[in-house]
């Protein structure tokens, strides 16, 4: 993903909500957003979103994502992330979404 150099902060706070709201409600995923250091441009972010296993069951919940967003940061804040987020981005075009799986037998054994 490429951020806008003006909106970063506002990147920055959307994906520390989504996470702090994912933690709650999504205890086997993990997030990981990572920023490009060195060769080329330092606005290019990565997210990783591991999970144990694709078949993953529905939890019900008694609020939606945008109700639990709203607890815990305040009213109206999870329309305005939303916006924030999707105004953040340089290229819309340029997002790439690949999975991949672990295959344990590659790595060594803690034995």
């Amino acid at each position: 993903m490429r951020i806008k150099p003006s909106k970063l902060s506002e990147f920055y706070r959307c994906n520390y909500r989504i996470g702090q709201v994912a933690a709650e409600r999504i205890m086997d995923q993990h997030r990981l957003l990572f920023r490009l250091e060195s060769g080329g441009s330092r606005n290019i972010f990565v997210q990783y979103i591991g999970f144990d296993k694709y078949e993953r069951e529905v939890t019900e919940f008694d609020n939606t994502w945008e109700v639990a967003n709203d607890t815990k940061f305040g009213m109206g804040t999870s329309d305005r992330d939303l916006e924030d987020y999707h105004n953040s981005f340089e290229m819309l075009f340029g997002r790439t979404v690949e999975t991949l799986e672990f295959v344990s037998e590659v790595f060594p054994s803690n034995d």
